[in-house]
C-alpha cells in the first residue's frame, strides 16, 4: 500500500512500469479546498439516507444512489485517477453515492465492464471503512480514498463493525473497454 503525496506520481509509475500488481493506493488528497467544503455542505444534505425513489435499496441493506451532483465530482477525479493508474485517456463510467449500516459482509470478488478502475472515498465512517485488497485489510480515515483496479484485484469490504459509513464510489476505464 502506498500513501499519495508529492512522490506518489513516481511511486505510481514504479508500480506500473515493473508490472507488479497493484494491491491498492490510499489518496488522502483526491478533493482540496472549496470543492471539499463544497461536497461536505452537499452530503450533509443529502444524507442521512430516506426512503424515497432517489435511492436504490439492495439486499444487503445498503443504498445508492446516482446523481448530477455525483457526477460533477466524478469529472473533478478524473484527472488524479489518470496520473494514479497512469493511463492518460481514462475515462470515468458511472459513480454511486453509498450508505451502510447494516452488519453485513460485502464477498470479496472482482470487478466487471465497464468498471476497470474505481476510487472508493471514504466521505464519513463512524468506525472505520475496513476493506479487503487482495487478502489484506486495509482501513480508511474520513476522506480519504482508496484506488485500485478492480477487475485485476480481489476487494470486498470487510464486516461492518457498526454504524453508518458514507461511500461515493468514481468508477473509470479506458476508452477500448
Amino acid at each position: 500500500m502506498v500513501r499519495s503525496s508529492n512522490r506518489h506520481r513516481w511511486i505510481t509509475r514504479f508500480l506500473f512500469t515493473k508490472r507488479m500488481k497493484m494491491d491498492a493506493i490510499i489518496i488522502t488528497d483526491l478533493f482540496k479546498g472549496n470543492q471539499v467544503e463544497e461536497m461536505r455542505h452537499w452530503l450533509d444534505n443529502e444524507s442521512p439516507y430516506y426512503d424515497d425513489q432517489t435511492w436504490e435499496r439492495h439486499e444487503t441493506g445498503m443504498m445508492k444512489k446516482t446523481c448530477p451532483e455525483l457526477d460533477m465530482y466524478h469529472i473533478f477525479s478524473i484527472d488524479k485517477a489518470r496520473e494514479v493508474f497512469d493511463v492518460p485517456n481514462l475515462l470515468p463510467t458511472f459513480a454511486t453515492l453509498n450508505w451502510y449500516e447494516t452488519n453485513a459482509n460485502y464477498p470479496v470478488h472482482k470487478d466487471t465492464d465497464p468498471v476497470e478502475f474505481t476510487i472508493m472515498y471514504n466521505y464519513y465512517s463512524e468506525s472505520g471503512w475496513n476493506m479487503n485488497v487482495n487478502g489484506r485489510e486495509i482501513v480508511l480515515a474520513d476522506e480519504e480514498a482508496l484506488a485500485y483496479e478492480g477487475q485485476q484485484t480481489d476487494h470486498g469490504r470487510l464486516q461492518n463493525p457498526g454504524g453508518v459509513t458514507v461511500a461515493l464510489y468514481f468508477n473509470y476505464a479506458r476508452p477500448d473497454n
